[in-house]
């Protein structure tokens, strides 16, 4: 029987998260394929990962200072309150009327990553195990400004390298942009062409 009254659902969001990783970087084996393989190493020892990430630390620093780009650490109290923390800088970028990188965020969190630990073969050859396990790690959230898309942030960290994206909706008083579908579309190709060519996760 239809209703009597038309039910229109309307649905409202204040933001959007979109959780990636690589998918070539799920197993044990593929770990030892990414280090051998990928990056040319005969060994794949897990001494490599502190290398990584001390490559891409310095790429970062090295990105932020060429470009000016404010870097914040954030301490055990800004758990939850880090969008708040970074506003100004969101603001700050918005009013330039550019697209960019407004501020990088750095926080010790524990995450799931890839760690070794070495045992004995039969022959009593000694070899790593690569497993994954929760550790205190270093991640870097990357806040963005962009025209059509808003403010945004990218968090990651090494190995297996999750990503979390935040999109914020238009506050009130906001002009809404196209679609968000294609605001969303159109930002990524903006990120993809001017990005840099050796971005610190260029080696990842």
């Amino acid at each position: 029987m239809a209703s009597p009254c038309p039910v229109t659902l309307d649905s409202r969001t204040s933001r959007i998260y979109l959780n990636c990783y690589v998918p070539k970087l799920q197993t044990s084996a593929q770990v030892v394929a990414f280090l051998s393989d990928h990056l040319g190493y005969p060994f794949p020892s897990p001494a490599l990962f502190r290398k990584l990430g001390e490559r891409f630390r310095k790429a970062v620093a090295s990105f932020a200072a060429e470009h000016h780009i404010p870097v914040v650490r954030f301490g055990k109290d800004d758990v939850g309150g880090k969008l708040d923390l970074m506003r100004p800088y969101l603001d700050r970028q918005a009013s330039t009327g550019r697209p960019g990188v407004a501020a990088i965020g750095v926080a010790q969190e524990f995450q799931r990553v890839w760690t070794a630990y070495e045992r004995q073969t039969s022959t009593g050859t000694p070899q790593w195990w690569f497993t994954k396990d929760d550790r205190r790690v270093s991640c870097y959230y990357f806040y963005l400004y962009d025209l059509d898309f808003g403010p945004a942030f990218v968090k990651m960290h090494l190995l297996p390298l999750p990503g979390q994206d935040l999109d914020q909706r238009p506050r009130v008083g906001q002009t809404p942009g196209p679609p968000r579908r294609h605001r969303f579309h159109r930002a990524v190709q903006r990120f993809c062409r001017h990005r840099r060519p050796a971005s610190p996760a260029a080696d990842l």
